[in-house]
Parts: structure tokens; sequence; C-alpha cells
């Protein structure tokens, strides 16, 4: 979704939160608990037009770039 410019709904269950690390990405709802996801998906749709696709995507590139984290992982001394 981000690499889309679209922002994302997750549960801040570890993984997720190092991702989401800004509310410009999207939103973190509650682990287990189906009403935090509910008012959190509701919450972005309400205010989709707030959020920035470039500015979305620009992040997933420049953090999540198929490259960039294959260069980082050879950069791993074992």
């Amino acid at each position: 979704a981000l690499a889309c410019g679209k922002p994302v709904v997750a549960t801040a269950c570890g993984g997720p939160n190092d991702i989401i690390t800004n509310d410009y990405l999207g939103r973190l709802c509650e682990v287990n608990c189906a009403k935090s996801l509910e008012n959190e998906i509701i919450n972005v749709i309400k205010n989709l037009e707030t959020f920035d696709a470039n500015k979305i995507r620009m992040h997933a590139i420049n953090n999540f770039d198929y490259y960039l984290l294959a260069n980082k992982m050879t950069l791993i001394k074992t």
C-alpha cells in the first residue's frame, strides 16, 4: 500500500510499529481489538484527502526499496 502511495491501517503488534512511524503513513490500532481496527479504518477513510500519496510513496522508496534493502543485507558481516 505504501509503495502505491496509500495510507496503511495495521495493528501495533511489533513489526508495523517500525513501518508506520509517522501519522502521514497511516494509523496503528490496538492488538486484538476489532473496534480499534474499525475506528482507525473509518478515520483513514474520512481523512483520505489529507494523506499525501507522493510523500507516502517516497517514504516507501527511501526506506524499503528492494535495492536499498539488498545493499544493506550485503553490508551485514557475519
